[in-house]
Formats: C-alpha cells, sequence, structure tokens
C-alpha cells in the first residue's frame, strides 16, 4: 500500500464518526482516543507528502532553475494581470 493509500484511508477515518449513520453524538473515551490516533495518523501522512513534494521541487530547482524562474514570472504576470484589471 502506498502512502497515497494510507494518506487517503486516514482522511476517510477522520469522518467516519460523522458520516457513520449508526453511531451515536456521544463519544467515550476509547472512540475519542481512536479519534485523535486517526487525525494524529493523517498528519503525519500530510507531512510526509508535503515534504516529498518539496524535496522534489528543490531537485528540480537545482537541476532546471530555468523552470522555476519560469513558473515565477508567470506568476508575476499573473498577479499584474489581477490588479490592472481589478
Amino acid at each position: 500500500m502506498s502512502i497515497i493509500d494510507d494518506f487517503e484511508n486516514s482522511f476517510q477515518a477522520c469522518f467516519a464518526p460523522f458520516t457513520n449513520p449508526t453511531s451515536s453524538h456521544v463519544f467515550d473515551n476509547d472512540e475519542l482516543k481512536a479519534f485523535n490516533d486517526n487525525i494524529q495518523r493523517f498528519l503525519e501522512l500530510s507531512r510526509q507528502i508535503e515534504s516529498y513534494f518539496i524535496n522534489k521541487r528543490a531537485v528540480l530547482a537545482t537541476l532546471k532553475p530555468e523552470l522555476i524562474l519560469t513558473e515565477e514570472i508567470n506568476d508575476l504576470k499573473a498577479k499584474l494581470l489581477a490588479k490592472i484589471f481589478s
């Protein structure tokens, strides 16, 4: 199972107590601990995915700096156009 699959499963687990039609809206300590564990797992996987993409962007910036500059130029152009037309 990949980290993306784990991430999706942990995301679904975070909402399971709210979307399960058979669950009551009163949580006991065990349910709260499980809910907290699901949230912590989701956050940890989010950090891992974010770190992966940050590392990939750093590698890209090192190997092809012109791509990063092109992206920044396009962002600046978009901001200028937004200011002109707003």
